[in-house]
């Protein structure tokens, strides 16, 4: 099973951490990292999204980003 690795500030964010430990999302600190810049969608059981792009319109319709699906 995969993890969702959390960066060495997330601890400040305590609220966004527990609400993944909550739900039963397997997390783990990245404590060799201070900040990861990916964003992550996890789609189904089989694909994933990640990369730089902000999900975000301005960046959807002026940024341009290579993304890695699989």
């Amino acid at each position: 099973m995969s993890q969702t690795p959390l960066e060495k500030c997330m601890h400040r964010m305590s609220s966004l951490a527990d609400l993944l430990v909550n739900s039963g999302v397997p997390t783990r600190i990245d404590a060799a990292h201070a900040i990861a810049h990916n964003k992550v969608m996890v789609i189904d059981n089989e694909t994933e999204v990640t990369g730089s792009f902000n999900f975000t319109k301005a960046a959807e319709e002026k940024r341009l980003r290579v993304e890695l699906a699989e």
